[in-house]
């Protein structure tokens, strides 16, 4: 009788997750003991690679159209087991758990979360996998709101609300300050786009080094 096949998946989205021991080769160590452990010994065959989302959000990537999650669809078959060592490595909102259940589950492709020691294969499975999916939206939506409010208070203190510093802005003690030079050549970079129709491209050869870039290209430009 054909056992399946195992089908191990792995998701970081920032390099926090890193830091708190969800790195990718922490995952993948957990999952390869797991087969180990729990699959092989039942005649489950796994060819010994990863289904790897790199920097991939779940809140902002829905699980069926990350790349990992699509490339595990080509060859996923009824009976193969599909599993990530955290529930939220693969879902983080209702809409994601139901589609889970309906495109897996219900073509009896086991599911299994490490964290939780579970199974979809059986009723108590899928009541977890509802319960921790509405939870896990429930948690994003609150970490969201309160980004938005930190960066909105942020923004009246004319603070930066993020890592890389805005164009045409500055920092001068912490805060943002005009930068005329870069306004200036921002300028520069429209008047020529809309006026005498340079592509991306041709701007990159001619517009001035700014930021101290040893290299401009198209997509600087356009964000510029």
């Amino acid at each position: 009788m054909n056992a399946g096949q195992y089908l191990p998946y792995c998701r970081v989205s920032d390099e926090k997750q890193v830091k708190e021991g969800l790195s990718l080769e922490a995952q993948r160590q957990r999952l390869a003991d797991y087969y180990r452990t729990r699959l092989q010994p039942n005649g489950v065959i796994w060819h010994g690679g990863f289904y790897t989302d790199e920097a991939v959000s779940a809140w902002k990537t829905p699980t069926f159209q990350r790349p990992a999650i699509l490339q595990i669809q080509e060859v996923v078959l009824p009976g193969d087991h599909v599993a990530c060592v955290a529930y939220d490595r693969l879902t983080r909102s209702i809409a994601d758990c139901v589609d889970i259940e309906r495109t897996w589950i219900d073509q009896h492709i086991h599911v299994h979360m490490l964290d939780l020691n579970m199974d979809t294969a059986t009723d108590a499975g899928r009541m977890i996998l509802h319960v921790l999916a509405m939870v896990a939206q429930m948690e994003s939506k609150r970490k969201s709101d309160r980004v938005k409010e930190v960066n909105a208070v942020r923004r009246r203190l004319g603070l930066p609300t993020h890592s890389q510093k805005l164009w045409g802005f500055k920092l001068v003690n912490g805060r943002y300050a005009v930068d005329a030079y870069e306004r200036a050549v921002m300028g520069q970079i429209a008047d020529l786009r809309a006026e005498h129709g340079y592509s991306l491209t041709q701007l990159a050869q001619i517009i001035p080094t700014i930021r101290g870039r040893g290299k401009w290209d198209k997509w600087k430009i356009d964000r510029a």
